[in-house]
Formats: C-alpha cells, sequence, structure tokens
C-alpha cells in the first residue's frame, strides 16, 4: 500500500559532500571544470554516465562523448578509455554533438540519446536519436524525431514502454552564435515497441506552456507520472509540468518558488517505521535564465 507522509515528518537535512575529482582527458582536454545547463546524465546501478558536458564555460568547449563514473567507489573514479571504449560519440554521430538530453530505462538496461546539435554551418538541431545498451556498450540509430530538438528535456515511462520528449531550442546554430533562438513547446513520444513517434501537437495537454529548453525531467514509479521544472526561453519559467504517461497528457502544474533553469535535479527515497515511503524531488542550484545564481 501507498502510505502518505506529512512534509513535517521527512527528514529533508541531506548532506552534500565536494568530490574532489577530475574527469579524464580522453577526447580532449579539462582544466576540471564541468557543467551541463541542459539534462546531460543518467545514473544506472552504481554508473552515473555524463553525456557532452560543457569542459570549459568561458570558450564553449564542449566534450564529445560519454563519461562513466562509478558511485561504488570512495572517491567515486572516472572510467579510462580502455574501460570505456564506447565513451566517444563522434563515432555514433560521424561529427562532434553537444546538448544531447539524455534518460535511460528503469530495467538499466538501455541509454537514450535525443536530439543534440552537430551544428554544421547553417544548420539548427537535429533530429538525431539513439539507443546505447548498457550490457554490450554498443548504439543503434533508431527513428529520427519528427523535428529538431536540443537541450530537451526527456524521460523514459517507468514501464520503459515509451521515450518521451518536452521542448527544446530548435534553431541553435553556434556557428553564428545563437543570436536568434527559438524553441518548441511540443511533447512528442516515442514508441519501444512500433519504433514510431507520435505527433499530438493539436493537442493542448501534449504541449508545453511556452517554448522552453534546459529543463530536466524524471520518471517518477510512484503515479507513472514524468515531472519537469522550470526551464527557459529568453527568462526562466516557475512552471513544473507533471506529466501522466497512461494517458498521455499534463495532469497538473505546479511552481518553484523561484523561476529556475539550469539546474541540478534528483530524487531522494524516505522510509518511516519501514512501512511508510516517500520519494522527495531535489531541484538544486540553477539561475533565472538572467544574471541571478541560485544556491
Amino acid at each position: 500500500d501507498k502510505n502518505d507522509i506529512e512534509l513535517a515528518q521527512l527528514n529533508t537535512n541531506v548532506q552534500w559532500q565536494q568530490l574532489d575529482i577530475l574527469p579524464p582527458t580522453y577526447g580532449g582536454s579539462t582544466d576540471g571544470r564541468m557543467s551541463c545547463e541542459h539534462q546531460c546524465s543518467t545514473q544506472i546501478g552504481q554508473y552515473l554516465y555524463i553525456a557532452t558536458p560543457y569542459l570549459d564555460t568561458s570558450s564553449g568547449t564542449f566534450f564529445r562523448g560519454v563519461y562513466r563514473l562509478d558511485l561504488s567507489q570512495s572517491p567515486p573514479v572516472f572510467a579510462t578509455e580502455t574501460e570505456f571504449p564506447a565513451y566517444d560519440l563522434f563515432d555514433v554521430y560521424s561529427s562532434n554533438v553537444d546538448d544531447v538530453c539524455v534518460t535511460s530505462s528503469s530495467d538499466g538496461n538501455s541509454i537514450y540519446f535525443v536530439g543534440g546539435n552537430k551544428h554544421a554551418t547553417g544548420t539548427g538541431a537535429d533530429t538525431d536519436f539513439f539507443k546505447f545498451n548498457v550490457n554490450n556498450n554498443t548504439y543503434q540509430r533508431l527513428t529520427s524525431m519528427p523535428n529538431q530538438r536540443q537541450a530537451a528535456g526527456c524521460a523514459v515511462s517507468y514501464d520503459n514502454s515509451h521515450v518521451y520528449i518536452f521542448g527544446g531550442k530548435h534553431n541553435c546554430d553556434r556557428d553564428n552564435f545563437c543570436e536568434t533562438l527559438s524553441g518548441s513547446a511540443d511533447i512528442n513520444a516515442y514508441s519501444v515497441a512500433t519504433q514510431q513517434w507520435s505527433d499530438n501537437t493539436a493537442d493542448s495537454n501534449q504541449r508545453l506552456a511556452n517554448p522552453t529548453w534546459n529543463l530536466k525531467c524524471i520518471s517518477n514509479g510512484y503515479d507513472e507520472s514524468i515531472i519537469c521544472p522550470g526551464g527557459k526561453a529568453q527568462s526562466a519559467y516557475r512552471d513544473t509540468i507533471i506529466y501522466r504517461t497512461p494517458e498521455e497528457q499534463i495532469t497538473r502544474h505546479i511552481e518553484l518558488n523561484v523561476s529556475t533553469t539550469s539546474y541540478g535535479i534528483a530524487t531522494y527515497e524516505f522510509f518511516q517505521n519501514g512501512t511508510d515511503r516517500a520519494f522527495i524531488l531535489m531541484v538544486t542550484g540553477g539561475q533565472n535564465g538572467q544574471v541571478v545564481v541560485y544556491d
């Protein structure tokens, strides 16, 4: 049985620990800084996979591959090139790529790479869609999305039957410094069984309130929903959507305390008396889309 726990009863005193570890230098160099404005990581078991993060925010340099961090060790350790030869996405995309949305299946078998931008001259975002098989370290190209998206939110339904993408930019050509930006409010679903994408853009419950990017989404097995807080277009949003996958509709809107984008997101599982159980969604840091940065 699922028993509700009063918020006042939850122990929310989470202790943060700074990790003094540096990403490896394969595929490029880094001075130890790493950032992701978009949804670039997912955890499967003991491993955290981090795809196409920015390594030097001053020059906009991004890493074209995937880091794998072993969380079971203390402190956590990044895999070497030999230990994780599937790190290089250049061989997959035949190009450098960034702003890819990353999500994984609840069974721990698959990681999905949705959209992104290869920054070919004069082009915008991409429709690319790949699956990474965790068990044999291989990539598979899947059916392309119906429209171009980068820096979108994405998540897999808890039963692993569908992959969803939320919003995203579609015309950022970094060769032209993204001087004009426009984005998508669409929510599209990919059926694993039929290998096809839905196009329900005429349904208002299949669309975000505004074109949005740099939002991050997480699948919630408690009620088979996907939760996507905040995000931005020209400024950040407070809106948080709760999207029910069985009905494929936005069923609820709630608001963050402040408008935020480019934040961290995680879930915290809480048990009480060995029977009552709750999942807490944590949104950390971020900024308001202008100059204010949150802690």
